[in-house]
């Protein structure tokens, strides 16, 4: 991501379950990762784990000076949590 960003536009970067096969610690770090890499990016975090969005939560909390929003699908509508 930061390497082709070096050359090209800052692109959103769309992401879909990639921590299913992480240790806890792996996806924590994981996590705090995408929330340095998003000052730069725009990111979109697919998941349908609660465990994984509180934990995108709790990074986010601390991350005051990146904006992020969480949406949920409900009853076939995007809302927002």
């Amino acid at each position: 991501i930061r390497s082709l960003s070096r050359t090209a536009l800052p692109l959103p970067i769309i992401l879909d379950e990639i921590l299913v096969r992480f240790d806890p610690e792996r996806q924590t770090q994981t996590l705090r990762l995408l929330y340095e890499i998003a000052r730069e990016h725009q990111i979109f975090y697919f998941t349908c784990h609660p465990e994984t969005r509180n934990m995108l939560y709790e990074i986010g909390e601390n991350s005051h000076d990146i904006p992020f929003t969480f949406f949920k699908l409900t009853d076939g509508k995007v809302v927002t949590v």
